[in-house]
């Protein structure tokens, strides 16, 4: 909730103002970088901090013991709520609000016992609601729990009793957000089949199921569904790794122990499905992402971890399989997560911290520091983004003639729309004056002289404004129109965007601090010519009106689209070689010499790559081709007598060979 300050104004025919201060515990993206994620809970009863570098390793009293997947909960200040070890829920202060949750344990057993096996997530919109995720694992068998949630409060007490979605899981289990950034996605993998479920998690609870088949591995159920899973950072890829022990029909089971596929967050449908096990072992027990997104980790039950360089660009199977290479941790059937200082740690019975330049594609090997505590197999699973506050842009003082007003809303942390009228459930606007309240139009003449209170509301969270509208005579016009976004290096006529007559200056209000922009004459121009980023432009009229019921100035947004990134390289070859095959990146430009190139002629050619991509974004990259011409030879011999002295052949330039050797 928002930090509310409240201020009485003795004025007959005022209202009650509410001031507000806004702020977001974090802007991040990165799950790790939350303050929610900042404390761990794992092996016997261990605890650790990030700040965002990990704090000394200290014990919980009571204790309360784990053995592998265990979830630790704070709050958005980085204060440590409660924790479990899957069957218990402990506070902070020692208290066990709930025990005896339905997971897979072993058949009784007091922890968890499957590689992941459990989460805890909270909707940023219902912060004051906690969903703990429980499943199967392989000693239970599949079907002995199934996927199911309870919902607790923030101090751990159960709120609501378990609640079934899927009848059989693998042990694997993560979490992303939707394409909106403010609903969460949690998947899991129906045992004895090949089918990933996708279940979103709206403010209102579960609200979509949904299943993509044939697109993973077959997972048997038993002692095969061992094994964890994970969204890459920006929740567009997926991963899941199991051993190897596969259907014996499955000629590439090998190569099925890791998997990777894409995600469309957006509609939660799995694609692409790729097997990239390579020949390093088969023994995979957990995967992570990079925090880059750029390799894939694989813990192994052995102690080793491989890692992949994952092919974004082709999405090529056989490349990625290639790339498969491993070090040791030291540590058998460890966990893999990454920590809040943004470095990968793994748990083996010791923890071990795995960082470097090694953590990204092109790196080499990561650096292994351990063992930096006791730890057994598991570390917390969690997904807590911070809570979203509604925003609502600022408005007025209008005239109570002027036009009709559509009001704009985004959330706090991520910066995006938060209008949804038709979402689940519909965002609105209340109070008067409007005349449209699923995207905010506010009519001043409909409103009346006064100070209009606006509220806009989704799910529990809310902000409100109060909208002046004075009786003022004509007031300047200060009417902008938007403008289609540009492409990096293009400029705005600013003067386009005008419906107003009026004159007065244009100013720039806000973009990105790494790519600023100005205003040359009345082009908004920016410094980068291939960065991109919103730019809020301000119109202020001058002379500025006295009047303080008139509008002194309009704003707009003007999104400037970065230029692609392209690669492009050739070698040296030599005159009359094989015609050459041009490639570059991204794929599907075009080359100005053509995609092929026959080097006939000694000589350097520079060839042009141009590509444009969806943003209609053209770039060009030029790569000098440098054909080399053949050495010229020289090379004479004289008639000799049968039984003349040894002959010493001699050309130039010296150092080649002769067919019949130089004598």
């Amino acid at each position: 909730m928002k930090n509310i300050f409240l201020i009485l104004i003795a004025l007959v025919g005022m209202p009650t103002l509410k001031l507000f201060s806004q702020s977001c515990a974090s802007t991040s993206r990165k799950p790790w970088e939350w303050p929610a994620h900042k404390n761990w809970f794992f092996g016997d009863s261990k605890k650790l901090s990030f700040n965002p570098a990990m704090s000394a390793v200290t014990t919980f009293t009571p204790a309360l013991g784990s053995y592998e997947g265990t979830s630790a909960v704070s709050d958005d200040k980085g204060n440590l709520l409660f924790f479990t070890n899957g069957k218990t829920i402990q506070t902070v202060g020692g208290a066990t609000p709930f025990t005896g949750i339905e997971i897979g344990d072993e058949s009784g057993g007091w922890s968890n016992s499957a590689c992941q096996g459990l989460i805890i997530v909270r909707h940023p919109l219902n912060p004051g609601t906690y969903y703990l995720f429980t499943e199967d694992d392989a000693i239970d068998g599949a079907g002995a729990h199934g996927l199911g949630y309870y919902t607790l409060d923030k101090n751990g007490n159960k709120l609501t009793g378990r609640t079934k979605l899927l009848n059989a899981t693998t042990e694997g289990i993560a979490a992303t957000f939707h394409s909106n950034n403010v609903d969460i996605w949690i998947s899991v993998h129906e045992a004895g089949t090949r089918k990933l479920h996708a279940y979103l998690l709206t403010c209102t609870g579960i609200t979509t199921h949904v299943m993509t088949d044939n697109v993973a591995a077959n997972v048997p159920t038993d002692d095969r569904m061992r094994g964890g899973m994970e969204f890459s950072p920006d929740g567009k890829y997926f991963s899941e790794v199991y051993p190897l022990y596969w259907d014996a029909a499955d000629n590439a089971a090998a190569q099925k122990g890791v998997t990777v596929t894409k995600f469309d967050n957006a509609t939660g449908i799995f694609s692409a499905g790729r097997y990239i096990n390579g020949a390093v072992s088969n023994d995979q027990y957990d995967v992570e992402f990079s925090p880059g997104g750029t390799r894939l980790f694989v813990g192994m039950a052995s102690g080793q971890i491989k890692y992949y360089d994952l092919d974004l660009a082709t999405w090529n199977e056989t490349t990625m399989r290639n790339s498969e290479k491993s070090f040791n941790a030291g540590g058998p059937y460890g966990s893999l997560e990454i920590g809040g200082d943004g470095n990968l740690y793994q748990a083996g019975n010791n923890l071990r911290r795995i960082s470097g330049v090694g953590l990204e594609k092109g790196g080499g090997n990561p650096t292994v520091s351990g063992s930096l505590s006791q730890a057994y197999l598991g570390l917390p699973i969690m997904y807590l983004p911070p809570q979203e506050e509604p925003d609502i842009h600022e408005v007025g003082p209008l005239c109570d003639d002027g036009s009709a007003v559509d009001l704009a809303t985004t959330w706090l942390c991520s910066g995006l729309n938060a209008e949804d009228p038709a979402g689940t459930p519909p965002s609105i606007y209340s109070g008067s004056g409007l005349t449209n309240t699923g995207i905010g139009i506010f009519d001043p003449k409909v409103a009346g002289v006064g100070t209009h209170q606006i509220i806009f509301t989704k799910c529990s969270v809310d902000d409100t404004i109060w909208i002046t509208v004075n009786k003022c005579s004509v007031c300047p016009d200060t009417t902008l129109k938007g403008t289609a976004p540009i492409c990096a290096g293009a400029t705005v006529d600013l003067n386009t965007m005008k419906i107003t007559s009026a004159t007065g200056t244009w100013s720039i209000q806000s973009g990105p601090v790494t790519n600023p922009a100005t205003i040359s004459g009345t082009n908004f121009v920016t410094t980068s010519t291939t960065a991109g980023g919103a730019y809020v432009v301000r119109y202020t009229l001058v002379p500025v009106p006295t009047d303080p019921s008139c509008a002194k100035y309009a704003e707009r947004t003007i999104t400037v689209n970065a230029k692609p990134v392209l690669t492009f390289t050739t070698t040296p070859v030599c005159e009359g070689s094989a015609t050459i095959n041009f490639t570059a990146t991204p794929a599907g430009g075009t080359f100005s010499t053509g995609a092929t190139f026959n080097p006939t002629t000694p000589g350097t050619t520079a060839v042009t790559y141009s590509y444009t991509d969806a943003n209609s974004c053209s770039n060009t990259i030029i790569t000098n081709q440098v054909v080399n011409a053949k050495p010229v030879l020289t090379f004479t011999t004289t008639p000799v007598c049968e039984g003349s002295a040894t002959i010493n052949f001699t050309a130039t330039p010296a150092g080649g060979t002769f067919s019949t050797g130089a004598t």
